[in-house]
């Protein structure tokens, strides 16, 4: 069996960010990009069944050079190919499309997604994805179970309010993890160095049958505007004797009232 996971790079303690004259863009400083938490998530239940079942495990990240750095953390960790998909692709459409088409290539029989990424949190780049692959969805999955000799997985999910419900989904399919469905690992110093040796498979939009104008299409939503927090109010330090913080406690709540 063969597993997919699909890893998202995020700026590790952004500094000095800032908005842009027309509102609609973040700029900020990070010394290096991390795996996306819900990600790892994603990464270490799908190293879980790779040793259960002999499964074949491969991580798909996109971006330039710094997203080589999260699938040489997904090699440490136990991937057994990593494929980087060189595109600064922001539209969950178009990120969808790309991955799509770059786990075709791998003739994947599982996707493993995270819930959310904690930059965007937008958890839509799991069902776009597939739909682009015509494959069954189901999202914020708990526990998983596979066996090689059925087409299909028995997944648990949440649905809220704290109950579960348990699926059967026919494969292949594409599964959105929820954040804490397996323990994570750690990847010793001495195996990252190891995968840093090891070359990643780079492609590009157009060797995934995308060209700009193709691409363009994707995008289907656009920045209106960024806006920063606004204080409606400020807080106010109530002093004095226990006996006239609590009036003016009364006082204030009378007047909310």
């Amino acid at each position: 069996m063969r597993l997919a996971v699909c890893c998202k790079g995020i700026p590790d303690e952004p500094r000095n960010v800032s908005l842009s004259t027309d509102g609609t863009r973040l700029s900020f400083e990070t010394g290096s990009f991390i795996l996306n938490e819900s990600d790892e998530y994603a990464l270490d239940e799908a190293i879980k069944w790779k040793k259960k079942i002999a499964a074949e495990v491969t991580a798909f990240a996109l971006g330039g050079l710094e997203a080589q750095e999260i699938l040489y953390l997904a090699l440490a960790k136990g991937a057994d190919d990593a494929v980087r998909i060189d595109s600064m692709a922001g539209s969950p459409l178009e990120v969808a499309a790309l991955l799509g088409k770059a786990v075709e290539r791998k003739r994947a029989d599982l996707v493993l997604v995270g819930v959310q990424s904690a930059d965007h949190m937008a958890s839509l780049v799991g069902g776009l994805l597939a739909e682009s692959l015509g494959w069954p969805f189901v999202f914020a999955v708990t526990s998983l179970e596979i066996a090689v000799d059925r087409p299909t997985v028995i997944v648990q999910r949440e649905l809220g309010e704290g109950r579960l419900q348990r699926l059967e989904v026919d494969l292949p399919s594409v599964l959105a993890v929820q954040t804490g469905i397996c323990p994570l690992t750690y990847a010793p110093p001495a195996r990252r160095l190891r995968a840093r040796q090891r070359a990643l498979e780079v492609l590009d939009p157009e060797q995934l049958g995308f060209s700009p104008e193709l691409l363009e299409r994707c995008r289907r939503e656009r920045i209106e505007e960024i806006m920063p927090p606004v204080m409606a109010r400020s807080a106010t330090m109530l002093q004095g004797s226990p006996q006239e913080v609590a009036a003016l406690l009364v006082d204030r709540i009378r007047a909310a009232t």
